[in-house]
């Protein structure tokens, strides 16, 4: 198989017996695999006599010389091949030397390769035997059009990497492919009418087509409809998987998979998204190192990236393939609800999902400080809702006030629960139930079962909870962690990222997000743009407000990962004004709020 320069991808198959100028020799049948099939048209005649390797073009009488695989260190060899000279191109005879040999196992067996220099002593080739050269018909590294895999029978016996990989053994690849494996999937998208649902892909029977192994790939209970669907066609070469699907016009072959890029590379896709590989390294299952591929969305033109940690938004590992959904690993935002579960062969489970995480040893270094409990009797959040700009456009005109505040305690289904009250307009009345238990916060409102709310103990790159209010919920994902100053203490403060890779969303323990208690899931700016938390007050007077939250990190030795409270001061003298801005220059005669209480200065 060969990359064309313009993206294609040909198979050239060596089919049938012919004779050229009273030489036997065998029949080169090209076939156009990507982005379409094509019908296959004759290519070339070669034969090979006292281990040279010789073609005759169409219409030629003699043959040209690809190979000499008996030649040794410092032989010449006089080829035929294209050369470009003053940017024009020709077929014409080219010296090469044989610089050295080396030998190089793959799966267990053993090719000879011979490396070519040209005239000017630069590797231009890798000759390999019982393969050929690294590009089409031997015309060497830099030619735009190189070899992706040698395949026998339909299955690759040699990689393009294998070309100049180190002496030796080649490192192992475990392929994606195989007849009898299945990936069983699970749909968790509470949004739609289809709700939770699970459903898996099979491969279910093999075929070779233009020389290439083709895998024929089946869905059982697809979009939740039941039954059996074929889906198309899969096959596998240079550690790259292409799909060729039954239900698109014209049957095209687009790329699925690209296990050889490495970290900061894009896979070649056929597709709009732009997409990247963030982070490269391994996990394992069984006792066996699988290459694993961090893939998330480059940053759009003009875009900021205030996140200091890139965010994986799918998983790829060689021999299982995608964490979301196994055909649509690079479109997220159609995919997002849905998961692998596991792996499995021939019902032997290769992989699950909890295998995709990632190793504590790579996760990014984040700093601890002293957890704060979110439920304290008597603990207050201060809201604003606002109506829009005042005239002068330097803030907003409020509306109204809210304050919610935790006060006494209730039993639900045999659970303790403290009750949080909402005050209104000199109004007041029961709002919901809280729970904590360790560093899960769950809520419970009046005729509807409890739901996790916040869970300060997730791992890096864990899923935020859902809340009640999921029908505008867009999932976030942990990925970063640093400490605040807020309140006069130490805080934990957690960055979230959503599937977009965008929206630079926090919780601190002991507070919530930066929405205040409530709608912990979602951005205020984007989804309750006149919803403001102003601040949240400890039963003892101490406020901690909504710029605080947002405060510039603590510095902290990155050897040292717990960080203890400072000495408390409950009145630091600082003034807010009701948007819960801070005030350097309090205006007699204006209310403000200081340690979480309103005062007139």
């Amino acid at each position: 198989m060969v990359e064309a320069s313009d993206g294609k991808v040909l198979a050239y198959l060596v089919d049938g017996d012919t004779v050229v100028g009273a030489r036997p020799c065998m029949k080169v049948m090209e076939w156009r695999i990507v982005p379409q099939w094509s019908k296959p048209s004759y290519h070339c005649a070669v034969c090979e006599e006292d281990g040279k390797v010789w073609m005759f073009p169409p219409g030629a009488s003699s043959p040209d010389l690809l190979y000499d695989f008996k030649a040794g260190p410092g032989d010449e060899v006089v080829t035929d091949e294209g050369v470009w000279v003053d940017g024009y191109g020709y077929w014409g005879r080219v010296a090469r030397t044989i610089d050295h040999i080396d030998h190089v196992t793959v799966d267990g067996r053993k090719f000879k390769r011979q490396f070519v220099n040209d005239e000017q002593g630069n590797l231009v080739d890798v000759w390999v035997e019982g393969v050929g050269g690294s590009s089409l018909f031997g015309q060497g590294l830099r030619d735009a059009s190189p070899v992706l895999s040698c395949l026998m029978d339909g299955d690759e016996v040699f990689s393009k990497s294998d070309f100049t990989c180190a002496e030796a053994e080649s490192a192992p690849f475990h392929r994606l492919l195989a007849v009898g494996k299945k990936w069983n999937q699970c749909h968790t998208d509470a949004c739609t009418p289809a709700g939770d649902y699970a459903f898996d892909y099979e491969i279910k029977g093999d075929t070779v087509i233009g020389g290439v192994r083709h895998y024929k790939l089946f869905a059982h209970n697809y979009e939740n409809k039941g039954g059996e669907k074929e889906l198309g066609l899969l096959l596998e070469a240079n550690k790259r998987v292409y799909s060729i699907w039954t239900d698109m016009p014209g049957n095209p072959n687009t790329l699925l998979y690209d296990f050889g890029i490495g970290e900061d590379e894009k896979p070649g896709f056929h597709y709009p998204l732009k997409v990247r590989s963030i982070v490269c390294d391994e996990t394992r299952r069984g006792g066996n190192a699988l290459r694993r591929l961090g893939m998330g969305y480059e940053p759009w033109p003009g875009s900021s990236d205030w996140n200091p940690v890139h965010h994986p938004l799918d998983w790829w590992v060689e021999g299982v393939g995608s964490s979301t959904d196994f055909i649509m690993p690079y479109a997220w935002a159609p995919s997002r609800h849905c998961r692998l579960e596991s792996c499995t062969l021939d019902g032997d489970t290769l992989f699950t999902f909890d295998d995709f995480q990632i190793p504590v040893d790579v996760a990014p270094d984040m700093p601890e400080a002293d957890y704060h409990p979110m439920l304290v009797e008597g603990k207050s959040w201060l809201y604003h809702y606002t109506l829009g700009h005042s005239d002068s456009g330097e803030m907003w005109q409020t509306a109204y006030e809210v304050t919610y505040t935790l006060r006494g305690d209730t039993v639900i289904g045999g659970v303790n629960y403290m009750k949080m009250y909402e005050e209104h307009e000199g109004r007041c009345h029961y709002h919901s139930a809280w729970r904590e238990e360790g560093r899960k916060v769950h809520v419970a409102y009046p005729g509807k079962p409890d739901s996790l709310c916040y869970d300060y103990g997730l791992p890096y790159l864990g899923q935020a909870p859902y809340t009640l209010h999921d029908d505008i919920h867009e999932p976030l994902y942990l990925a970063a962690k640093d400490v605040v100053m807020a309140g006069g203490d130490y805080h934990n403060r957690f960055w979230f990222i959503d599937d977009m890779y965008e929206e630079g969303h926090c919780w601190v323990d002991g507070v919530g997000c930066e929405n205040g208690l409530l709608y912990p899931d979602r951005p205020t700016n984007f989804y309750m743009p006149n919803w403001h938390f102003v601040s949240c007050t400890m039963p003892d007077g101490e406020t901690i407000t909504a710029l605080d939250l947002m405060g510039g990190a603590v510095e902290y030795d990155g050897g040292i990962q717990k960080i203890s409270s400072p000495t408390r001061h409950h009145d630091d003298g600082r003034a807010y004004d009701l948007g819960g801005r801070l005030v350097t220059s309090p205006i007699p005669g204006h209310v403000y709020i200081r340690n979480g209480r309103k005062y007139v200065k």
